[in-house]
């Protein structure tokens, strides 16, 4: 998959290190956890999402600048208590150019449009203000506020369907 700026990419071989970036990243880590992840839970996640798009043809895709293929972050789809969720993660440095945007709504319409997918849910930290945005912009709506364990922080949940997703897309 591309958009006209980025490359939606699959996680090749040697791409651990984008994933080291991302998640070893204090702001990125700060959203999911107490600490940075450790070096096994990292190739642990790179791992699920080689396997995932293996088996269903979905995963959080690594993502890329077409002109310097720099690293973007992630998108993309996992399967969360039975529900599609889907999820962005940019390195900090990247928030704010538009990106965001591009890649959510070709990852949503390949979902809807490619998978078939009902539904989709997504989480967000109260403190992540990009993922508030984003998730805005593709017409999901918010369904509720909760916990998340281990660190206590407050986070929202969403839910967006094809319908709202094509008729915030006009």
């Amino acid at each position: 998959l591309e958009t006209d700026r980025l490359i939606i990419s699959l996680w090749q071989e040697d791409d651990e290190f984008y994933a080291y970036a991302l998640f070893g990243n204090p702001t990125i880590a700060s959203y999911f956890t107490l600490c940075r992840f450790a070096s096994y839970e990292i190739n642990k996640i790179v791992r699920i999402e080689k396997d995932s798009f293996r088996r269903n043809n979905y995963c959080l895709f690594p993502v890329f600048t077409k002109d310097k293929l720099a690293f973007v972050g992630i998108c993309g789809l996992r399967m969360f208590k039975g529900e599609f969720q889907f999820v962005i993660i940019f390195m900090p440095h990247q928030w704010h150019k538009g990106y965001g945007q591009e890649v959510s709504k070709k990852i949503i319409d390949y979902a809807f449009h490619v998978l078939h997918v009902p539904r989709l849910i997504a989480a967000r930290c109260v403190d992540d203000k990009f993922s508030e945005y984003i998730y805005e912009k593709m017409g999901f709506k918010q369904i509720r506020n909760c916990f998340r364990s281990p660190n206590d922080r407050p986070y929202c949940a969403y839910l967006l369907n094809v319908i709202d997703f094509e008729k915030n897309q006009e």
